[in-house]
């Protein structure tokens, strides 16, 4: 039996909020997709498209070598969880130290996704740098934050971000354990 997938539903909330025509642009993503000729497709569907940062073409130095495209945002909702299915790795890093602390799996993908969408910066490796940099600072199993708090908790002003720390650690100290290899 065929699997149906459909548009990613973020794609299409874009699509309505900049005014793009719906149809030509799913033609035009579709195309792209799996490599189809989109010459058809209006100039202005695809300017508005590409400047939406769906996907990204990266062009190799020779010009007869075909480019590559990395989609920035899944085309499929059936592919959305599959971008965060890594998170049950994250969950079980702390599930090793603590069972109690492993989180939900809606809670941790929710909050990354969020933490994700405010720091478009920040990629995966960054994040298990920074994790595995707080892992090795925990003593005692019972002083685990869990890991969809690790993410961030609170709300507002009082909104905390201890993954977001341990990111800006590692990048500033260089090192994976979030210790600095200089001399003092």
């Amino acid at each position: 039996m065929a699997k149906i997938v459909t548009i990613n539903s973020d794609i299409l909330a874009s699509l309505s909020s900049y005014k793009v025509n719906k149809g030509e642009a799913k033609l035009y993503l579709l195309g792209i997709y799996f490599g189809i000729d989109t010459e058809s497709i209006s100039e202005v569907t695809r300017k508005q498209v590409n400047a939406l940062g769906i996907v990204e073409r990266i062009y190799k130095d020779n010009s007869s070598q075909p480019h590559t495209l990395k989609w920035k945002v899944p085309l499929f909702n059936e592919e959305k969880e599959e971008a965060f299915a890594w998170t049950e790795g994250f969950r079980e890093t702390f599930g090793r130290i603590n069972p109690d602390r492993k989180g939900t799996k809606s809670a941790v993908v929710s909050r990354m996704k969020k933490f994700f969408a405010e720091n478009p910066e920040i990629r995966m490796q960054d994040v298990k740098a920074a994790t595995e940099a707080y892992i090795k600072t925990v003593s005692d199993p019972q002083y685990l934050k869990s890991a969809h708090k690790f993410i961030y908790e609170g709300t507002g002003v009082s909104r905390v971000s201890l993954l977001e720390q341990y990111v800006e650690l590692v990048k500033v100290s260089g090192t994976v354990d979030g210790r600095s290899s200089k001399m003092r």
